[in-house]
């Protein structure tokens, strides 16, 4: 199937009419019209194949650009193929008109005579074939001798009552040999009909034949949006598309828009030859300028007056190469677009856009444009040049795309700039490149530090990006530059080089953190958050630790250090089980990340999240936001053994545990390995802590043992004594219970329960009071797990209450109290099914079913199981929101939509979306007017 032949039903009537009017003697001429590509020839040499079929003689000939000043070359080629299919003698006769008319063709015939012979000898031909019809073929009139045309010109006129029919082609744009000629045959041509461009139907129908299987609408879409469905293009792309394999779905779409086909550009390169000497030029001009390109800028750029401008660019319209729109000239097609780009292969656009540059600076309101070709062009050693740049970088970052920013300023640093400023566009591209490249900003900030001196460092900036930069595992290069400048320093940036030696030397960073923030700015957020964090590692103070995270609280961020303070005391929040409000922090610190193209923050603000959720017991959303913070922050190149990393891992590996799936949780550890027995870090150690939960799960209690008590060793050492924060204890107390009753089974779990008091939550005391029940003597089991419910029904900790209720109807029912069994564990079920912890939904389940009960039916009133993320996603889509139109709102991916309905529908007991406006209402989540 040819695609130049595809939706042309109207322009085979056209054919059909003219060879029914030639074979009853009425001949008639019939031209098309078109922009390249527009499968001209094909029509023509499909019409003269159905024409043979219907037994007419067929003069066949293409006008050609290299003979197009060979006197009545087309003629020869017309009459000569013809020659070979005529009967011996009629051939000689034809050879000798044709004889004559060369010899005349030699001389200066007189005016007229040679169209006379030539109509003559068409006589001649129709005679000696009995009559037959004759269509007579010209693809490329407008390349025609001019001998030639002069006889097709008038051909029109001797035809009318002779079984004689003219079908030719004429390219639009194309001045051709003769133009008034050309326009002498258009006018004395019966009809003529304008080729348009592939519709999408048509497209479809071509791909869908050549790839054996239909196409995807969007694959359809953009194959046109490429080719502008031009069949000549729409063939050539499909043809290298089918011959690379696949299949036309939506996967390949976005590659479409970079694909360059073979001999493009040289193709549009010759033909524009053809058109003009200088439309080429203008052809690359108007793809430089994209946007900018208007006929004055085409004039300024290509140094020709406007008018022949304007004849040129007329005529790359009329060729099909270039639209207009409210005077913005535009390639046509992007594949030609990319073929001029292609070609560029000896700088020649870069020259362009520096000429764009220059013209387009003083212009009003074309900022952004003059930077869009300054990051295109070639340097041009001006000043202005680097302050446009730098100005909008700082427009850029304002704006949250820190990507172009740091495009912007590496640009800048090609033009001229003062040793002060290229200082600080160093120490601007370091900032920048902390929101998504961790290595490239160090390296940026070590070329920076290394340049000045010290008491020309934006010690502010830096304060900031150092904990950005260490958090990433990339500090080391730094601290050995601070070591080396120690001696030089002012005393700011000494106090910054101490705490960058903490940072790097993980092992005296938990002693002696706070003690140089403290130092370099007392009342700084970060100082106050990490204060407030350690605070809550004693686990002694809690009134002390919520108030420092409430001074935090009360910084509006405007930098990423005192957003990183306000995400620390989210976890502050999180151990003081103020849970929800906690979950709501991180997601207004995401939203503030977001907005700033932050992307490293956006990983450590989905961090925070993921540790929150699962302490608020919302195990799946827990997982999706800590899927979703490992991507972001690979993607920022942070270091695997980095400290963001290592604790990211940690708590991932503790979510798979809770929601069941070991053999993930062994797939992450074994990723994090090595693991050392001596941990360097806090990181280090609860990354150790949790491989010996997941050793326990995998019955290998006494490797379990080893492992959370070398990382217990090392997380009190350093005053991490907190049980919500170093719950090293509950597991060394569980895996000494699996190893015959080892009697530090006991010990541990007194300790967790005194540490629970200490800190003085419902959650803590809650939880150790169950461990304590599960390893202690039995007859004092179950007045510790009735006490441990009663306390962890005042908190928000659903997943420990849960806990709590299975193992309290589990030993109600071993006692023989069936019917207060049932309906302790028909609670346990209820809460188990909300934090979908699968190892507890199927034990609570199991020990409901042995104590002859059923679980409770879910029930439409669920404002028990949605979380803040969960209820902000139902509402925008209770209100007809689609989840693309969530996840962009949201600023998450729509499958983290996707996940947070499912959960919603779970917890309100619905079987979909429609059902949501009346369940959110019926829970009281939901305006009645909404």
């Amino acid at each position: 199937m040819q695609s130049t032949l595809l939706d042309r039903e109207e322009e085979w009537q056209e054919v059909r009419r003219l060879l029914r009017s030639t074979a009853d003697g009425f001949g008639q001429s019939l031209i098309f019209q078109g922009a390249a590509g527009t499968g001209k020839t094909a029509i023509l040499h499909e019409a003269a194949a159905r024409a043979r079929s219907a037994g007419f003689r067929v003069m066949l000939a293409r006008g050609s650009y290299l003979e197009h000043d060979v006197r009545l070359g087309l003629v020869r080629r017309l009459f000569d193929s013809v020659l070979p299919v005529l009967p011996g003698h009629d051939q000689q006769a034809f050879s000798r008109i044709l004889q004559r008319l060369l010899r005349e063709a030699g001389g200066r015939p007189e005016p007229g005579r040679t169209r006379r012979v030539l109509h003559l000898g068409l006589r001649r031909l129709l005679w000696a074939d009995k009559n037959s019809p004759i269509l007579v073929v010209v693809d490329n009139l407008h390349w025609a001798d001019r001998e030639s045309l002069e006889w097709l010109a008038t051909l029109p006129q001797h035809i009318a009552s002779m079984p004689i029919a003219l079908l030719a082609s004429v390219c639009a744009g194309i001045p051709g040999t003769d133009p008034t000629l050309v326009d002498e045959t258009l006018i004395g041509s019966c009809r003529q009909v304008t080729l348009r461009d592939m519709t999408t139907n048509s497209v479809g129908a071509l791909l869908a034949d050549q790839f054996g299987s239909l196409p995807d609408p969007a694959f359809v879409a953009g194959v046109m949006r490429v080719t502008g469905g031009n069949p000549h293009l729409v063939t050539a792309l499909t043809r290298k598309l089918v011959h690379e394999g696949g299949k036309p779905d939506p996967g390949r779409t976005a590659a479409l828009d970079t694909v360059v086909l073979d001999l493009l550009g040289q193709s549009v390169r010759v033909r524009l030859r053809r058109v003009s000497p200088h439309a080429h030029a203008v052809l690359r001009a108007v793809t430089a300028l994209d946007e900018e390109a208007t006929l004055h800028r085409l004039c300024a750029i290509v140094g020709l007056d406007l008018d022949e401008t304007a004849d040129i660019v007329a005529r790359l319209r009329r060729l099909g190469l270039l639209t207009a729109d409210r005077g913005r000239l535009r390639v046509a097609q992007l594949l030609v677009r990319n073929a001029v780009l292609d070609e560029d292969t000896h700088g020649g656009l870069r020259e362009i856009h520096a000429q764009a540059a220059r013209l387009l600076r003083d212009e009003p309101g074309t900022e952004e444009a003059v930077c869009r070709h300054l990051i295109l062009s070639t340097p041009i050693g001006e000043e202005w040049a680097a302050a446009a740049l730098r100005s909008a970088a700082r427009s850029a970052l304002a704006t949250g795309d820190p990507q172009r920013a740091v495009l912007l300023l590496q640009r800048s640093l090609s033009e001229p700039l003062s040793p002060d400023d290229r200082h600080e566009v160093l120490f601007d591209l370091a900032a920048a490149a902390g929101n998504n490249d961790l290595p490239e900003a160090a390296a940026y900030l070590t070329e920076a530090l290394s340049e000045r001196d010290s008491a020309y460092w934006p010690t502010r900036t830096l304060a900031g990006l150092i904990d950005v930069i260490a958090l990433g595992g990339w500090e080391k290069d730094l601290a050995r530059l601070f070591a080396a400048e120690r001696g030089r320093l002012t005393t700011k940036a000494g106090l910054l080089g101490d705490r960058l030696a903490i940072l790097s030397d993980r092992d005296s960073a938990e002693a002696n953190e706070v003690q140089h923030l403290q130092e370099q700015e007392p009342e700084g957020a970060l100082t106050l958050a990490v204060t407030a964090r350690r605070v809550a590692d004693l686990g002694a103070d809690r009134p002390r630790a919520l108030a420092l995270a409430d001074r935090v609280l009360k910084i509006s961020p405007a930098t990423p250090e005192e957003l990183m303070a306000r995400l620390q005391v989210c976890k502050v929040l999180m151990v003081a089980e103020r849970t929800e409000e906690a979950v709501a922090q991180c997601e207004y610190g995401l939203d503030v990340a977001r907005r700033w193209g932050h992307h490293f923050m956006i990983g450590f603000a989905l961090t925070c999240q993921a540790a929150c959720l699962r302490t608020a017991g919302d195990l799946s959303a827990a997982d999706t936001a800590a899927r979703e913070a490992m991507k972001v922050l690979t993607a920022c190149r942070a270091s695997p053994d980095s400290t963001a990393v290592l604790g990211l891992r940690a708590t991932q590996v503790e979510i798979l545990l809770d929601m069941g799936q070991v053999q993930k949780a062994a797939v992450l550890v074994d990723q994090s390995e090595p693991i050392p027995m001596k941990p360097r870090s806090r990181m280090d150690a609860l990354l150790l802590g949790a491989r010996g939960r997941l050793r326990r799960s995998l019955g290998q209690p006494l490797s379990a043992l080893h492992d959370v008590i070398a990382s217990g060793d090392y997380l009190t050492r350093h005053h991490v004594v907190n049980p919500l924060v170093s719950p090293w204890r509950f597991e060394a107390a569980l895996a000494a219970q699996e190893l015959d009753g080892n009697p530090q089974a006991q010990t541990h779990a007194q300790a967790e329960l005194d540490g629970a008091h200490l800190w003085d939550t419902p959650g803590a005391v809650g939880r150790a009071l169950r461990l304590v029940a599960r390893v202690g003597y039995e007859p004092e089991a179950r007045t510790r797990l009735e006490h441990s419910v009663d306390v962890l029904y005042d908190s928000d900790q659903r997943l420990s209450l849960a806990e709590s209720l299975t193992d309290l109807g589990t030993l109600l029912a071993r006692q023989r109290e069936k019917t207060r069994a049932r309906e302790v564990l028909r609670d346990a079920c209820a809460l188990a099914e909300e934090t979908a912890c699968a190892p507890l939904i199927s034990r609570s389940r199991s020990e409901l079913a042995a104590a002859g009960g059923r679980p409770k039916r879910p029930t439409s009133n669920g404002r028990s199981g949605l979380t803040a993320s969960e209820w902000r996603v139902a509402q925008l889509a209770a209100g007809d929101r689609t989840n693309k139109a969530i996840a962009a709102m949201l600023f998450v991916e729509q499958r983290t939509v996707e996940t947070h309905l499912t959960n919603a529908y779970r917890k309100l007991g619905i079987g979909g979306r429609d059902q949501l406006p009346a369940a959110l209402r019926a829970a009281g989540l939901l305006a009645t007017d909404h």
